[in-house]
């Protein structure tokens, strides 16, 4: 599922988070920073898990608003209808999958 009208200002949009959060990520400010997040985690950890979230964060926004649709909808234009033969041994000892082929040599 994608967002409407996100179109190609999507990755441009994940590209600019990115590299934002690139910048964040040389966090020396807090290398020795005693101070203790809710009492006992390390300023530079409570950081880095932050982090660590929005960048997990941006993923999955990416993966909704910049997903190229288009490629899948080319490899199920393609597919088979039905579930398929399944794996097959060809000659040479390869396993084919449904509407793979061997190449003739």
């Amino acid at each position: 599922m994608s967002v409407p009208d996100a179109g190609r200002k999507g990755p441009m949009v994940i590209l600019v988070l990115a590299v934002i959060l690139g910048l964040l990520h040389q966090d020396l400010w807090w290398w020795d920073d005693p101070t203790l997040v809710l009492g006992f985690l390390p300023t530079g950890l409570a950081f880095h898990i932050t982090f660590s979230l929005l960048a997990a964060s941006l993923w999955a926004l990416a993966v909704r608003i910049a997903w190229p649709h288009h490629l899948e909808d080319e490899v199920a234009a393609e597919a088979p209808v039905g579930p398929g033969p399944g794996p097959a041994s060809t000659a040479s000892g390869s396993v084919t999958f449904g509407n793979e082929r061997e190449d003739a040599s």
